[in-house]
């Protein structure tokens, strides 16, 4: 029912002179091109918190790593590529999460299989670079940074260019992304770059107005220079010195030195406010209604912070326990909302009391652990992604455009995660593009039918 066009190259190889730069578009060499296998992997730390614990390990890549990766995939429903059908097909472009340093198209579950063929759209899924190579900046032309947000332009760009040979319509072209991904559709909604590549945008768990969405440029600089140090590149007398030591390190030494930031839910690089891609604080940008006038459609995870949590706090919290007292959550609570690495700045001690007081107050100091840990839970969810993104919701709503929100509370039954973590982040993504995970994680037939549902409301917006 489906033709998968796997590994198109959209962007010449981002290396040697190239790394650190903007993408530039693929040469055009004419004859047949193989897209039969996924493609190669953009370079990314894997992880290896819980050994072989398919529940976080499903998330590392599963093709080859190498820089050069930029790459895309199209998975068009057979009918459309047939000539039975003169209409030309919707478009979704998905733009995977994963912290803006690591993440790849080619994860089991984001294959677009299911949702195109079920619902009658082409979907389009898209590489683009991550960490250091995607978002190092120094402050000069030489290292950019945001080139990570280039490539999905870039990406974007093609498209619009060739999706009609698909029988795409590149005036039907919906963005949608999870957590860093829905951070990358935001902010293609605020920067006018990307404007006239998509009509509509899906954010799953992700806006650009987070707190560990975007960064200065100076912190941006201050952690690329703490990494150039940390590679033993530092020559403050000659920059270009710097960027070519830079561009010779392996990758794999650059992975194990890259994690130059601190804090809940933080990552190392990430977008930056260069003035050019991101022009302002996306608070600014909203505030001043200068987005993209289109549909909108996002929402967040009951328990978004959990998994986060589980990493943070490990000597309270494993796969197998949970150890959760009122001071422990107190406690937690306090060092999730007390520093913010892109933006320093020290949360008032009379502000933390208020946070604890409102999350815990109701919860008598001899209830259940699982309590505390709700308490805990609650408070970073809302400050990490459930405030932001209803205040990002508002700017759309007060500017008279169609805004749709979901909250989602679905836990799977054969869930991978223990159950006082409850409907984890991106827990949606697997209903969302249906069924092609079962093989490690077998749906009831309820969970069926709600993953064609959920995937068909998906499509609908989109059409």
């Amino acid at each position: 029912q489906v033709v998968s066009f796997l590994g198109i190259r959209y962007a010449e190889p981002p290396v040697g002179e190239l790394r650190f730069k903007k993408p530039k578009k693929a040469k055009l060499l004419g004859g047949l091109m193989d897209t039969t296998k996924w493609a190669n992997s953009c370079f990314q730390p894997t992880d290896n918190n819980f050994g072989n614990f398919f529940g976080s390990n499903m998330w590392n890549p599963n093709t080859p790593m190498d820089e050069d990766c930029l790459f895309l995939n199209v998975f068009v429903p057979q009918q459309a590529l047939e000539g039975t059908t003169t209409q030309k097909l919707s478009v979704m472009i998905w733009i995977y999460g994963g912290g803006f340093y690591s993440g790849t198209s080619s994860l089991t579950m984001y294959d677009g299989k299911s949702l195109a063929a079920s619902n009658g759209v082409i979907v389009v899924t898209i590489n683009y670079r991550v960490g250091i190579w995607g978002f190092f900046g120094l402050g000069n032309s030489e290292t950019p940074t945001n080139v990570g947000l280039w490539d999905q332009l870039l990406a974007l760009e093609w498209v619009n260019t060739h999706i009609h040979g698909f029988n795409g319509d590149p005036n039907s072209v919906t963005l949608f992304g999870e957590s860093a991904g829905a951070v990358s559709v935001s902010l293609h909604l605020l920067s006018p770059l990307s404007w006239k590549y998509f009509n509509r945008a899906i954010m799953q768990s992700g806006t650009a107005n987070m707190p560990w969405a975007v960064m200065t440029m100076n912190e941006t600089i201050r952690r690329s220079k703490a990494l150039v140090e940390a590679l033993n590149c530092n020559n403050s007398r000659n920059i270009a010195s710097e960027v070519k030591c830079m561009r010779d390190v392996s990758n794999d030494k650059i992975i194990d030195n890259q994690w130059v930031s601190r804090g809940f839910v933080q990552f190392p690089f990430g977008p930056t406010i260069d003035g050019e891609f991101v022009t302002e604080h996306p608070d600014e940008l909203l505030r001043k209604g200068l987005f993209k006038k289109c549909p909108i459609l996002l929402g967040s995870n009951a328990n978004e912070a959990s998994f986060f949590l589980i990493y943070e706090f490990g000597e309270l919290l494993t796969l197998n326990s949970m150890k959760m007292s009122q001071k422990n959550a107190t406690d937690c609570i306090n060092s999730v909302y007390n520093y913010y690495p892109q933006f320093p700045k020290i949360v008032p001690s009379d502000v933390l009391k208020a946070i604890n007081f409102y999350y815990t107050h109701e919860t008598e100091e001899s209830a259940p652990d699982l309590e505390h840990f709700k308490n805990l839970d609650e408070a970073a969810s809302d400050g990490q992604f459930l405030c932001p993104l209803n205040e990002f919701s508002k700017a759309f709503v007060e500017s008279d455009l169609p805004v749709y929100m979901y909250y989602f509370t679905e836990r799977l039954d054969n869930h991978l995660w223990p159950s006082y973590m409850g409907v984890l982040h991106a827990d949606e993504i697997f209903f969302m593009f249906s069924d092609e995970i079962q093989t490690k994680i077998k749906f009831t037939e309820r969970e069926t039918g709600f993953s064609r549902l959920m995937s068909k409301l998906w499509a609908n917006f989109a059409k």
